[in-house]
């Protein structure tokens, strides 16, 4: 398990590394977002990608671009028994799963967008449960274009 441990951690640091500024059109340094790896138990091992302010991020349906206004982390999630990578953080319910650790954060990031878009949109028909998780992603993340 150790040895996997290394290889798997070894392998997304320089997948994560060589994704910084994915977001980021502009290439600003300031927006370059660190991940650090390490082991939750036996079976599984986590990656936390911190999020910078200044990180744009971007969707094609409806052709949206938000920027990040405060920071948070997204936590990536593999289990062993489990063939995929988990994203998910504190500032939404919701999750992605993909097959690597860099799709599922770029994924997470753009369903972020993708659920501040809607929410903003049927802001009128929302229960207050849901209109708190509307202002939640409003204080992280902001719609520029």
């Amino acid at each position: 398990m150790l040895q996997q441990y290394k290889m798997v951690q070894q392998g997304e640091i320089n997948m994560a590394l060589s994704a910084e500024n994915t977001y980021d059109f502009q290439k600003d340094p300031k927006a370059s977002n660190s991940v650090e790896v390490y082991p939750i138990d036996n079976t599984c091992i986590a990656l936390k990608s911190r999020i910078k302010p200044n990180t744009k991020i971007t969707i094609s349906n409806p052709v949206t671009t938000a920027v990040v206004i405060r920071p948070f982390t997204i936590t990536v999630e593999h289990s062993e028994t489990e063939d995929e990578y988990m994203a998910t953080s504190s500032i939404s319910n919701g999750f992605e799963l993909e097959v690597s650790s860099t799709h599922a954060r770029e994924s997470y990031l753009r369903s972020l967008v993708d659920d501040l878009v809607w929410l903003q949109k049927h802001k009128e028909e929302l229960s207050p449960a849901i209109l708190e998780e509307l202002h939640l992603l409003e204080s992280y993340i902001q719609i520029v274009q």
